[in-house]
């Protein structure tokens, strides 16, 4: 998927803006191995918020979150979090974290809430693995851009024929209300780039 705007009215099935989601979760994990290699390629700039750091090894959900030494641990403190317009939620390069990732609050026009990695290393990993409907939501949401992430959501086969076949989804971008919603945006960088540090 390619950076742009796209607009959802509530109260209809957003059916363009999931099937631009859908891309986009398959342009980021089309590639299993070299998701699971491929460094991550840039530190996502901040646009006047706060950045908050994940990592899914060293981190501690009791701890502010806003310094990389400092940085929370898991997706549900993450979830637990509504966060502002020019925020940035980053996870750790080589990191992996099973379940879902829904960050609550709104970007705004210029200044959206970022989902991106930081440090050196493979891509951060947002596994569903079968245990939720998405491995990434937002709900009612606006303004947001995920880059440079691997996410997937494919339940493990469990030997039964299409016992582990579902409704399953990557990233999930829906609302209600019959509200507009604008600006999602999911990338994953060229591998040709190399490696910058937080």
């Amino acid at each position: 998927m390619t950076s742009g705007r796209r607009s959802v009215r509530r109260g209809r099935r957003p059916l363009g803006l999931l099937a631009a989601a859908a891309l986009g979760v398959a342009t980021l994990v089309a590639h299993p191995a070299a998701a699971h290699t491929a460094p991550t390629t840039r530190t996502v700039p901040a646009a006047k918020g706060t950045t908050y750091y994940v990592d899914s090894r060293s981190g501690d959900d009791g701890a502010p979150g806003t310094s990389a030494a400092g940085a929370w641990r898991s997706l549900d403190r993450v979830g637990r979090t509504t966060f502002r317009a020019g925020d940035r939620i980053l996870l750790n390069a080589g990191g992996s974290w099973k379940g879902q990732l829904w960050p609550k609050g709104s970007g705004e026009r210029n200044r959206p809430i970022v989902i991106g990695g930081y440090g050196t290393g493979p891509k951060p990993r947002v596994r569903g693995e079968g245990t939720v409907d998405d491995a990434v939501r937002l709900f009612n949401q606006e303004y947001w851009e995920i880059r440079d992430l691997d996410i997937s959501n494919e339940a493990p086969a469990t030997g039964t024929p299409g016992e582990n076949l579902r409704d399953l989804r990557g990233i999930h971008v829906s609302g209600d209300n019959a509200r507009r919603l604008d600006h999602f945006c999911a990338t994953t960088p060229s591998p040709r780039r190399s490696p910058t540090r937080a």
